[in-house]
């Protein structure tokens, strides 16, 4: 998958764009950042909170977030890593941005495993047509190991050049399995409701291959996840995010 270039962010991770609003996959909210240079503020968006948030971002867009503050619930016990990704679809028409979230002290997961994931919600640029052939895998990885940032698991999700996936969970005690198929897009209509399956959605989901680059250039592919028929949420509005371990060597 072709992924976008990150560098030459500049001194301004957000750029002109600030301030931005974000799905937070974990919480089920909603967050906006605003920057000013490196220094930047997240506040809670369109609920009653009252807390905020300021940190520094590093030239790589990376940050350590203490999320402990007053009239914030339930913050996570440690400082968090606030990791910014440039998201790209396969067909190369939409970009956004990711923060992805790992505790660097090993306390609520291994340092490389994403804790969570918020998703931006509007990106202020128009759709545009792209001829870009497609690949033969839509996640160039066979066997896919992710985390299920809204169930708090793992799930292994098996691809290949034919467009077929085979996702099952991974490392626990489950036995269900589901099967999709990949368009031209790189969109799959997942059906949870499968034996076996705790608690599945109601409706199927539309599954999206997104490539991310960091600014310090790291790559790798999520999954997100949507509900097309907007029974669950508008067919706009991310409900989960699947993401890969980050390779630390």
């Amino acid at each position: 998958m072709l992924l976008v270039a990150a560098a030459g962010v500049g001194a301004d991770c957000l750029g002109v764009m600030d301030p931005i609003v974000f799905h937070d996959m974990h919480d089920g909210d909603m967050k906006q950042i605003e920057a000013s240079g490196f220094a930047f503020q997240i506040t809670p968006f369109n609920n009653s909170e009252t807390w905020a948030v300021y940190g520094y971002f590093d030239v790589n867009c990376v940050a350590v977030v203490n999320f402990s503050v007053p009239g914030k619930p339930n913050p996570p016990p440690s400082n968090l890593t606030m990791t910014m990704w440039v998201m790209e679809s396969t067909d190369i028409k939409r970009n956004k941005l990711g923060f992805e979230f790992t505790d660097p002290t090993g306390k609520l997961g291994p340092s490389d495993k994403p804790l969570n994931f918020w998703i931006m919600d509007k990106w202020p640029k128009p759709v545009i047509e792209s001829k870009k052939p497609q690949h033969e895998s839509c996640l160039q990885q066979n066997n896919l190991i992710v985390n299920d940032i809204h169930d708090g698991d793992e799930k292994e999700v098996d691809s290949g050049r034919s467009g077929a996936i085979h996702i099952t969970p991974y490392q626990n005690n489950q036995t269900w399995s589901v099967d999709a198929t990949f368009d031209e897009q790189c969109i799959a209509s997942v059906n949870f409701q499968v034996p076996g399956k705790p608690n599945p959605p109601s409706v199927p989901l539309a599954a999206r291959v997104w490539g991310m680059s960091s600014v310090a250039g790291k790559s790798k592919n999520v999954l997100e996840f949507t509900d097309p028929s907007g029974t669950l949420a508008p067919p706009t509005l991310p409900l989960n995010v699947w993401v890969p371990d980050n390779d630390n060597n």
